[in-house]
């Protein structure tokens, strides 16, 4: 089952994001979440979890349908093995993601991460190459870019309630 949650310790955020999150491996894609929450704190920040990494492209696509966005993050783990079923899930979804940024001109922060080992998802998720810090930083100077050159949209007021 879907979860929400929205939050922003300012008044009247400057930018507002969302965050798409797995609950399959929780502890790294919570990770992920709470790095970027951190650093997003001074904005909107809503959040959606889903089953599994298959299933972030859905609820990214519904988000970005509200045009309420300026940046959509994408959190989850995938354990690579010995069969190819991994790899067709990363593509798929990493597909699926870039389109929906071009189709609803809506910039998606792609942190589904390909993982081998513990040391590797720990490191990534945890460690100095913290995948959530590096997504909403990311988020954040892309959105500073855009409104610096006068290609920022403004965005529809409300949040995901609203929209359903």
């Amino acid at each position: 089952m879907a979860e929400f949650s929205s939050s922003s310790s300012s008044s009247s955020p400057v930018y507002r994001y969302a965050a798409v999150v797995s609950t399959y491996h929780r502890e790294y894609c919570d990770a992920m979440l709470l790095s970027a929450q951190r650093e997003l704190r001074e904005h909107g920040f809503d959040v959606v979890r889903v089953p599994g990494a298959f299933e972030i492209p859905i609820a990214v696509l519904r988000l970005a349908k509200t045009g309420c966005y300026d940046g959509i993050l994408a959190f989850g783990v995938v354990w690579t093995g010995k069969t190819q079923h991994a790899g067709e899930i990363l593509r798929a979804c990493t597909d699926a993601l870039m389109q929906i940024t071009l189709d609803y001109n809506v910039p998606v922060f792609h942190e589904i991460l390909s993982v081998s080992n513990e040391k590797d998802v720990r490191a990534r998720t945890t460690g100095r190459l913290n995948r959530g810090i590096e997504a909403s930083r990311a988020a954040l100077e892309l959105s500073e870019s855009l409104r610096s050159a006068g290609l920022h949209l403004e965005r529809r007021a409300g949040n995901i309630q609203a929209a359903q």
